[in-house]
């Protein structure tokens, strides 16, 4: 499910840092007004709805998705504006599931069902999952802005050796993985088109 809807701009932009590891991705300038927060109940259904006009039925259903968000709030994050009249606007979203060992094993054997993840493969909110599996992203226009600062989130002590996996679903979304150092995971059987691609994390990494 996971597609990397950021946009030229992104792409362009990292690929002017001077360092394209995802660790080290440099913060940019937040537009005025964007926020980055944990997906709230009102925030649901506009950016379900966002999902689909992106992804059309290649998508996990509503009741799943839910029920992800539900078992680990963790996994879902708004990007999106305050209105003047006091209520948030969401227009982008990131979507994640939070891998215990289990669902690591699951993920790499090709048994994890991205579009039915089993609640049994999944860290519970608090946890220090063993991966990340990005599951979703729409960040088009100003909310391109927030993705660095979901990776601000995921530096802290309890991610820091979680490396992130994803499937791009297009050639910009590929674009994007490998210009984040993003490798693909040599996987026999593997279907052409649901490639799994794999950051492995700074702190994970054997020193030459």
């Amino acid at each position: 499910m996971a597609e990397m809807s950021a946009g030229k701009t992104l792409t362009d932009r990292i690929s002017r840092s001077a360092s394209r590891e995802l660790d080290l991705l440099p913060a940019m300038p937040m537009p005025a007004g964007v926020i980055v927060r944990q997906l709230r109940e009102e925030d649901f259904d506009p950016l379900y709805d966002l999902a689909e006009r992106y992804f059309g039925g290649a998508i996990a259903s509503r009741e799943v998705v839910r029920g992800i968000v539900r078992h680990n709030p963790e996994s879902a994050y708004a990007i999106g504006r305050m209105t003047d009249d006091g209520a948030f606007r969401a227009f982008g979203y990131v979507a994640l599931l939070m891998l215990n060992a289990r669902g690591l094993e699951a993920l790499i054997s090709g048994a994890l069902d991205a579009h039915d993840p089993q609640l049994e493969y999944l860290e519970d909110s608090g946890g220090q999952p063993a991966a990340v599996y990005v599951w979703g992203v729409v960040a088009a226009g100003k909310a391109i802005a927030g993705l660095p600062r979901i990776m601000d989130l995921l530096q802290a002590e309890r991610y820091r050796h979680a490396d992130l996996y994803a499937r791009p679903a297009t050639e910009a979304g590929l674009r994007i993985l490998k210009s984040l150092s993003f490798v693909q995971c040599p996987r026999a059987g593997e279907p052409e088109g649901e490639e799994l691609y794999v950051y492995r994390r700074i702190a994970n990494r054997t020193a030459l």
